[in-house]
This record gives structure tokens, C-alpha cells and sequence, in this order.
């Protein structure tokens, strides 16, 4: 699967405007230029991406490219929306609501292959980051399901677990097996976003963290594991292996904790 945003692949290597996508060929979109306001709206038009988000226009405070599907097997998603704008060209308020269909797709979804080629025409992900517009992440999330059929790594627990699969070669694993982690990050749902002006990026104070219990994570492993253990403390969770899956219950995460599984 590849995922491409915005402006991606539209500078040539001496990092000047090329004004086309490298991977044209492969989205099946051809750029047309940059979006001309700050702000836009990404409006989903297909319910299989609508699960988990509001069934509304979504605000992305982004850089966005105008992009259109040359190629007759493109599936239009989602489509971009202009903000509104006073008769004057201004905006209604600092973030204005939505205006008018630009006539562009906001995200696209093409096969190629045996795989699939996502075009999503702004960036998303700085948008989630800056101003923690958390309707993108259900969004991303079924496109995966959408796209990847077997997932490596799925893990039942609230929405603020962030999940990070790592793999560490045997020549560093203590026992000389490879390993694959899985981290659980707990951010208790007060993840910082980046502020306007200096000195507001990142801030948060929390006073206490709620730990998040009852996680399941299944991993899909070639052959029983040797070892599951829950690090950095070294402790051995309940875990069963059926049918290529290994899943593991993790009782608690108060912050952070790793599951390392030995081949």
C-alpha cells in the first residue's frame, strides 16, 4: 500500500517545482497546482470511510494540492471543499466554514497490482499534529482496513493507545533471536498540539494518568513464538498462538510498556 499527500513528489532533485507528480503514473492523478487558501474542508463521500468519524465536512488547517484523476480505475473517496469567503474574498471567521465544491478529489483510491495507491490531496497528518483534528484518525484507519487485508498488528484499546511496531535484528536481541515490539503508549487522551505562536508547542501539564487496562493485541507471526514478555520489567502476559496470530493480553499500561515477541 502507499500513501501519498499533498505535494508529494513534485519537486525534482534539485528540490525545485517540477510541476507534475513523480508517481502520476501510479496514483493516476495529475497535479495542477497548489490549493490557494490556508485552510480547506475534506468531505467523505464513500461510507466505508465514515466509520468512527462525524458525518460532516472536515477542517484541515494544511497545505493542500489540486489534483485530478487521469486514469478511468480511480476511485474518488473523498472530495475538497473551499472555505467560505465574504463577498469581499475575506474569511467569515479565522477558521470560516465550508463554501463551495472546488471540483477536486480530497482523497483517492486506486489498485495497482496487488496492492493499492492512496491519494489524499492535503496533509492530514500536519493538520492532526498542529491542531489535533481527531476526525482524520478514524478516516486513515479505515483506509487501512480498506486497503490491507491482513494487518500485522492490531490491538483492541482506547483511542489515545498509540502503537508502534518495531523489529530488532537477532545481532542486537540479548538472546540472539530477532525480535519483534509492539509499544504501547499510553497519552491519555491529552495529546499536546503545536501552537501558533513561540512557546506554545507541545505544552500540556497533566497531574495524573488514567492507565488504560484490558488491552489485546494481536500480531501475526510465521511460527509459535519462543518468548512473549511484556518489557522493560521482563514479566511473561497471558498470550495464546492460533492459525499464524499471536494474541497477548496486556493487563495495564500506566505510560509505557513494550510486548517482545521471540521467534
Amino acid at each position: 500500500m502507499l500513501i501519498a499527500t499533498a505535494c508529494t513528489g513534485t519537486l525534482d532533485d534539485a528540490y525545485r517545482e517540477s510541476g507534475r507528480f513523480a508517481l502520476q503514473d501510479v496514483l493516476g492523478v495529475r497535479y495542477e497546482g497548489v490549493f490557494d487558501q490556508p485552510h480547506a474542508y475534506i468531505e467523505v463521500q464513500d461510507p466505508r470511510l465514515k466509520a468512527g468519524a462525524l458525518d460532516m465536512p472536515h477542517l484541515a488547517e494544511a497545505t493542500f494540492a489540486l489534483a485530478r484523476p487521469v486514469a478511468d480505475d480511480v476511485q474518488v473517496l473523498a472530495t475538497l471543499r473551499r472555505p467560505y469567503l465574504r463577498s469581499d474574498g475575506q474569511f467569515l471567521l479565522r477558521w470560516s466554514p465550508p463554501g463551495e465544491e472546488s471540483g477536486y478529489p480530497a482523497i483517492t483510491l486506486r489498485r495497482v497490482g496487488q496492492g493499492w495507491a492512496v491519494y489524499i490531496a492535503g496533509e492530514i497528518f500536519h493538520a492532526f499534529q498542529v491542531k489535533n483534528q481527531w476526525n482524520f484518525k478514524p478516516i486513515v484507519a479505515n483506509l487501512l482496513r480498506l486497503t490491507v487485508a491482513e494487518p500485522p498488528v492490531e490491538v483492541t484499546a482506547p483511542a489515545w493507545l498509540e502503537v508502534t511496531l518495531m523489529r530488532q535484528p537477532a545481532a542486537h536481541a540479548p538472546h540472539g533471536r530477532e525480535r519483534l515490539f509492539v509499544h504501547l503508549v499510553n497519552q491519555h487522551g491529552d495529546r499536546p498540539a503545536s501552537g501558533d505562536r513561540m512557546g506554545e508547542a507541545g505544552n500540556r501539564c497533566t497531574e495524573q494518568i488514567l492507565p488504560v487496562r484490558d488491552v489485546t493485541v494481536r500480531l501475526r507471526y510465521p511460527q509459535r513464538p519462543a518468548r512473549v514478555a511484556l518489557e522493560p520489567a521482563g514479566a511473561t502476559p497471558a498470550w495464546s498462538y492460533d492459525g499464524g496470530v499471536v494474541t497477548v493480553m496486556v493487563t495495564e499500561v500506566a505510560i509505557h510498556c513494550a510486548i517482545a515477541v521471540e521467534g
